[in-house]
């Protein structure tokens, strides 16, 4: 079977009763090393609870689905998963996303990411690559002919820039603007 070069990720969901939330605190740091070493494996999120929630939501992204349904089902992640039997009260609650979006958290997530500052960022990473790669690949579309059809270079320039999106310019910008991605603002308020 082909793998599928997709960015995916594993959404965790873990609402730990609050007795148990530093045992839980060091099982995830632990898991956490496990995952990091995971064929395929691209980076990680924790959003922890806020105020007086338990919740703990966590964002595992992989370079495949084939990757991150490796680790899901890898003996390594159920003797860790097994671990928890007694910290949880709601078991061990997963979704699989892809494409663009598992780059920001989900609906559901402690602290959503205003729609503003996802504009912002996709804006500041694809507008330079659209200025360079339709320029650094004009040689190419004028040398010949199929290629210098507007829509296939067209297509062809998409393609690479989603391509520098999805696998080089999102993983590095929203790890390097996590905390602002994640700040709160005035009036928001945390509802776990």
């Amino acid at each position: 079977m082909a793998q599928t070069e997709e960015t995916t990720a594993l959404i965790i969901e873990h609402t730990v009763k609050v007795s148990e939330q530093k045992h839980y605190e060091k099982w995830l740091a632990e898991i956490l090393n496990a995952v990091s070493r995971a064929s395929g494996y691209l980076g990680r999120e924790v959003f922890p609870p806020g105020g007086t929630g338990k919740t703990y939501t966590t964002i595992v992204r992989f370079n495949s689905p084939e990757n991150l349904h490796g680790w899901l089902g890898s003996a390594e992640r159920s003797e860790f998963i097994e671990q928890l039997d007694d910290i949880l009260e709601n078991g061990d609650r997963t979704t699989i996303k892809a494409g663009i979006d598992v780059w920001f958290e989900p609906a559901d997530a402690p602290r959503k990411t205003p729609a503003y500052k996802q504009f912002l960022v996709t804006l500041a990473g694809i507008y330079p690559l659209s200025l360079i790669v339709p320029n650094v690949l004009s040689p190419l579309f004028a040398s010949n002919n199929l290629l210098g059809n507007r829509f296939v270079s067209g297509f062809f320039v998409s393609a690479v820039i989603v391509g520098l999106m999805t696998y080089l310019v999102m993983p590095n910008a929203t790890r390097l603007l996590h905390g602002w991605l994640n700040a709160q603002t005035k009036g928001e308020k945390n509802n776990d």
